[in-house]
């Protein structure tokens, strides 16, 4: 006979006519008895939320939906909200926006209140103005309101222009303003903003002034705050030392660095290991030839003579040197026949 239970102990639930320590999937406690969760949960933490979803729908704050909602995205299984400013968005950016809330305006997708800069309102959204201007009023080169940095407007012609060869941009002005004489371009007025020089005028780095090269066979002439020491192969002025001549300052420049001395010096290195590694490789190959050479020695009978002569050993005592090996082949030749 089976019995079942009206009432469980603290700490367990009653499913069933049972007592479990957990409700089984699919229920949820309420007032110590397993209650089934919604029919779109698979499992739930309450009666009111879902802790995972059957199979199709989508997990959004707790309830299974089949479509996420307008202001969420789908991420897997999970509708995730949207930045604020989209109405509807792919991610969670603010530069992943679909559409926006209404008066606002979606500019490269992004939800704006008003045409950034760079674009101009039209009754379909926002579109980007010409690469040159800021802010405009219109598609048109010409339409230009505004410029960008390094850009002036022509006045009456409404279009930005760059700045010229000569010239640098004023930015509180908003305009292009000539570079100093001495200069042939610039970063600022002045000529201490000098980037390159007008003429036959060279540049000193660091305080990017323009300066004319010193002449050394007039040093009187030659002041530090007028000339610099020149190299004819070079746009800038060279470094130099300053020494004082009778009444005056002569800037004689550094000695360059030559690489003649050194071409020679390299050039002698690699003779002398040239030498080197043939008597090296000389020296082995000698050696090799000699290790591997065999010595067959020569017995000749001299004519009219009883005694023997030998070619390769000419004595008696080197007869003792040879081995077995060499007596077996001791070659015989009769030069009386």
């Amino acid at each position: 006979m089976s019995v079942e239970c009206s009432r469980c102990q603290p700490a367990t639930y009653l499913h069933n006519g049972l007592c479990y320590r957990d409700c089984p999937e699919g229920f949820s406690a309420v007032a110590g008895v397993c209650q089934p969760c919604l029919h779109t949960c698979q499992d739930c933490r309450s009666q009111e939320s879902c802790s995972s979803c059957r199979p199709g729908l989508l997990m959004n704050n707790g309830t299974c939906v089949a479509a996420c909602p307008q202001s969420t995205y789908r991420s897997l299984d999970d509708c995730l909200p949207c930045a604020p400013t989209c109405l509807t968005c792919f991610g969670p950016r603010p530069d992943e926006c679909v559409s926006c809330h209404a008066s606002w305006l979606l500019v490269a997708g992004s939800c704006h209140t008003s045409c950034p800069s760079g674009y101009f309102q039209t009754p379909a959204g926002c579109r980007r103005c010409h690469r040159t201007c800021r802010t405009c009023t219109g598609i048109e080169l010409t339409s230009c309101s505004s410029c960008h940095e390094g850009y002036q407007l022509l006045s009456g012609a409404n279009t930005c222009v760059p700045c010229g060869g000569r010239e640098y941009f004023e930015p509180r002005a908003k305009v292009c303003r000539p570079c100093y004489e001495t200069c042939g371009t610039c970063q600022g007025p002045g000529p201490r903003n000098c980037t390159s020089c007008a003429g036959e005028l060279r540049l000193q780095l660091p305080q990017h002034r323009c300066l004319r090269c010193c002449d050394q066979q007039r040093p009187r002439t030659a002041t530090p705050a007028s000339c610099c020491p020149c190299d004819p192969s070079r746009e800038h002025c060279v470094r130099g030392t300053r020494r004082r001549t009778a009444d005056s300052y002569f800037l004689a420049p550094e000695p360059a660095t030559s690489s003649f001395n050194w071409f020679y010096v390299q050039g002698a290195v690699w003779c002398v290991a040239s030498l080197l590694l043939f008597g090296v490789v000389f020296t082995v190959l000698q050696c090799r030839v000699l290790s591997g050479r065999r010595h067959t020695p020569v017995l000749e009978l001299a004519d009219g003579d009883e005694h023997l002569a030998l070619t390769d050993y000419q004595n008696e005592d080197h007869m003792d040197e040879l081995s077995d090996t060499d007596e077996d082949h001791l070659v015989v030749f009769d030069s009386r026949t």
